[in-house]
This record gives structure tokens, C-alpha cells and sequence, in this order.
């Protein structure tokens, strides 16, 4: 009997916010969170709200696996706690993470090397591209996971086109071929991230980087599968589809 798997091992990533809302410090954590368990992967963050303790921690208990800093702190600005970081820290790794709520920043911060700058108020359309660059640079690479039998199946994101509900079982659509297994399309997009896949028609969820062209009523895929998007459904994709890339 075939049946779907929703969790991969884990494993535990060290990330950091430094900002000094807290509001904005909890709403992240909770994105970044979020990206992690979308690849099985339990992500541990520690906030700072000033500069001063962010590098007091550092310099006693090492550097985390990823850090977002705002760069207006209370006592010293992210700018400048990055060329600490980077210079008298030494540590040229760590992807750095800039956030602010302001664009003019941006061209002043090349100079400690950011592996992103994201403007505020952050949402998952913008995280989202980051962590998944930040997973693809540390070799870690997002998969769904289903059983056939006693076999564990694995296919990456980046090679599934979409899923379609058929009575019991759920067809997968893959750039390889099709496959199928027993559990239910609602088990299947919880699992999922939501910055890469959209519920298109109650019995069809996409991968949306596939999507090569769509109408009100219809999307065709890149393999040229040419899929209903039904009416409850229409606005929320039109919108999605519609909507600027990030990162």
C-alpha cells in the first residue's frame, strides 16, 4: 500500500535576527521557521535587539548558521556591525541578511559583502527566495516525499510541475514522468511551500515557476498540460501569477 510521507529528517540550523522591533523580530522568526520546515529542517533562532549583544555573542559562543540585520539599531547601525563582523571578527562566511525599511541603504552595503538586502515589511514572498538560496549554497535541497510501498520516494521541488487529485490516489507530474500514490492533495500542499506551489482548482495544485502561460480560466504548464483554474480560485491565482518575483 502506498501512502504519503509529510516529514523528512531534520536537521537543526542556527539562524539570528537582530532588530530592534520586536514585533518584526517575532513575525520573521516565524518565516523563517516556516521555510525550514518546508525542507525538513528545524531552524533555531536566537534574537538580538541591539548590536552590542549581537557581537558580545558571537565573539563567546561562535556565529550562526544565518543572520538578518536590520540596519538601524539603537546603538550602532547594521552597516557598521557588519565591518565587524567581516572585519575585526574576521568571518566572511556567514550570509549576511540585511533588512530595512528603506531602499536608499542598499548601495552602502557591498562593502561587508550582504548575500541579500530585503525591505520591510517582510513577508514570505520575500523571505522565501532567500532561504531557498541560503539552502541550495549549504547543499540542502527542498523534496517531497511520498512511500510506495516500503520504498521512500523523494522528488525535488525544483523537478515537480504539479499534482492532481484522483479519488484516492494523487498524480504526480514531474519533469521525468508521472507517478502516483494514496493520500489526499490537501495532505500534499501542507507539506509544501507556499512560496513555490498555488492551489489552482480543488483537485490540482502547481508549482508556479512551471507555469508558462495562463488566462483567467486556464494555465498551461511547461511540459504544455493545459489545466483548469476553477472559479473560487481565479483572483487568488491571477494575483499570485501577476506578482513581481523577489529575490
Amino acid at each position: 500500500m502506498q501512502q504519503m510521507v509529510q516529514k523528512a529528517e531534520r536537521k537543526v540550523l542556527h539562524a539570528a535576527v537582530c532588530d530592534d522591533e520586536a514585533a518584526a523580530c517575532g513575525e520573521l522568526e516565524k518565516l523563517i521557521a516556516a521555510c525550514g520546515r518546508a525542507h525538513g529542517i528545524a531552524i533555531e533562532t536566537e534574537i538580538f535587539f541591539n548590536g552590542e549583544s549581537l557581537l558580545h555573542s558571537f565573539a563567546k559562543n561562535g556565529m550562526p548558521d544565518l543572520l538578518f540585520l536590520d540596519i538601524r539599531l539603537p546603538d550602532a547601525d547594521g552597516i557598521a556591525v557588519g565591518e565587524t563582523i567581516r572585519q575585526r571578527l574576521g568571518n566572511y562566511q556567514i550570509p549576511l541578511v540585511y533588512i530595512s525599511s528603506m531602499q536608499q541603504y542598499a548601495m552602502g552595503l557591498f562593502k561587508n559583502s550582504p548575500f541579500d538586502f530585503l525591505i520591510k515589511p517582510l513577508t514570505m514572498d520575500k523571505v522565501a527566495p532567500v532561504m531557498e538560496r541560503f539552502f541550495q549554497s549549504i547543499g540542502v535541497e527542498g523534496s517531497f516525499s511520498f512511500q510506495t510501498g516500503k520504498a521512500l520516494c523523494r522528488v525535488p521541488y525544483r523537478d515537480i510541475l504539479y499534482f492532481q487529485s484522483q479519488g484516492r490516489q494523487v498524480l504526480l507530474i514531474t519533469r521525468q514522468g508521472r507517478q502516483t500514490f494514496y493520500g489526499k492533495l490537501s495532505q500534499a500542499e501542507e507539506a509544501l511551500p507556499e512560496s513555490l506551489f498555488l492551489r489552482i482548482h480543488k483537485s490540482c495544485l502547481v508549482n508556479f515557476r512551471y507555469v508558462r502561460e495562463f488566462s483567467y480560466i486556464q494555465v498551461t504548464m511547461a511540459n504544455g498540460d493545459v489545466l483548469s483554474i476553477s472559479r473560487p480560485y481565479r483572483k487568488e491565482v491571477r494575483a499570485r501569477l501577476l506578482r513581481p518575483k523577489e529575490g
